[in-house]
């Protein structure tokens, strides 16, 4: 997932994919399917992800 964050913002990380419309340096966030089993499951992926998001440029 933040491989492809990466290569979206920065243009990184990309492999033999090409964006089409240029990188993507605002984008800031991302979305679980069930913010409830986020919370169930005790922020597992917020916890994981929100560093990353955080050290974005």
């Amino acid at each position: 997932m933040q491989q492809a964050v990466n290569c979206l913002v920065k243009g990184q990380g990309c492999g033999s994919y090409t964006l089409r419309g240029g990188t993507s340096p605002d984008l800031r966030g991302l979305m679980t399917w069930s913010i409830n089993w986020d919370r169930y499951y005790g922020w597992e992926f917020m916890n994981s992800h929100e560093p990353f998001l955080n050290g974005l440029p």
